[in-house]
């Protein structure tokens, strides 16, 4: 499993800063946002894939398995 930091996202070496994001604090939320670069798509679904296959890979909880059983009955599936 990969470090998270406190947010919860995956920790790497490739940093990510506001202005590779074309953030601009002084930008009111009525302007349109300016569009993500290619590369920048790329970082955020490796930093998606990597989070999710994780979770993908963790056994499902007891809990959840025997409440699905029981709506399983109660349904008739």
């Amino acid at each position: 499993m990969r470090p998270l930091d406190e947010a919860g996202v995956v920790v790497t070496d490739t940093a990510v800063h506001a202005e590779e994001l074309d953030v601009d604090e002084d930008e009111g939320s009525d302007v349109a946002p300016k569009p993500v670069s290619s590369d920048m798509q790329q970082f955020i679904g490796r930093q998606l894939r990597a989070v999710f296959d994780d979770v993908a890979k963790q056994p499902v909880p007891d809990r959840f398995l025997e409440l699905m059983k029981q709506l399983e009955q109660k349904t008739g599936t």
